[in-house]
């Protein structure tokens, strides 16, 4: 550029044979006003790893007065975002690939619902479903169904239906019970437990 104007061409013209703006040929960065206040958010970051920007922001204050959206914008841009941790919650010990329906009787379902009657009565609902045809086989109705009445439930529908090579549910205290487990190991039927938090 200088020398285009060296050469005897006018500034509007040598900008022009160029294909510059005058304001970027004539730009001067200006100092960062933000190095101080950077630094200082980079100290108190290494300093404490847990906090985030509001708290920073906090810190700061105590010494100067500075915007919030001035600490948040230095804080993204240093990419000073706390990472968050991974979960810790220990997943229940079973069958690493779930097993998955591939015929009828191949795996029934049973849980457990409740409901409410208008003068407050709680009725439990036990449901027994094949995951293959997504079928209902049974439900049953009461104030209460302990582990014994889930077992006749069952007899009841392996007598219809035949003997299921899997049966699935949570880990509520009916289905984990010592009795239940009993029949089940006795009728040969293989118990699929969900992982807890994890619904099928």
């Amino acid at each position: 550029m200088q020398f285009l104007v060296k050469r005897g061409l006018s500034r509007p013209r040598a900008y022009r044979l160029v294909q510059l703006a005058r304001a970027t040929f004539q730009y001067q960065a200006r100092p960062d006003r933000n190095a101080e206040l950077a630094a200082e958010i980079y100290e108190l970051a290494a300093k404490h790893p847990r906090y985030g920007y509001r708290r920073i922001h906090a810190l700061v204050r105590r010494k100067r007065r500075v915007n919030k959206k001035r600490i948040h914008r230095l804080w993204k841009r240093a990419r000073l975002q706390v990472r968050k941790r991974p979960s810790t919650r220990r997943r229940a010990t079973g069958s690493a690939l779930p097993v998955k329906a591939t015929y009828p009787g191949h795996v029934w379902t049973y849980d457990f619902l409740e409901d409410r009657c208008q003068n407050g009565t709680v009725w439990r609902i036990l449901t027994v479903m094949d995951e293959f045809t997504r079928k209902g086989l049974a439900i049953e109705v009461a104030s209460s169904i302990p582990a014994q009445r889930v077992i006749a439930v069952l007899e009841r529908l392996v007598g219809t239906h035949g003997v299921p090579a899997f049966i699935r549910s949570d880990n509520g205290p009916e289905f984990v019970a010592l009795a239940l487990r009993g029949w089940l190991a006795g009728q040969q039927i293989t118990t699929l437990y969900i992982d807890p938090g994890c619904p099928w």
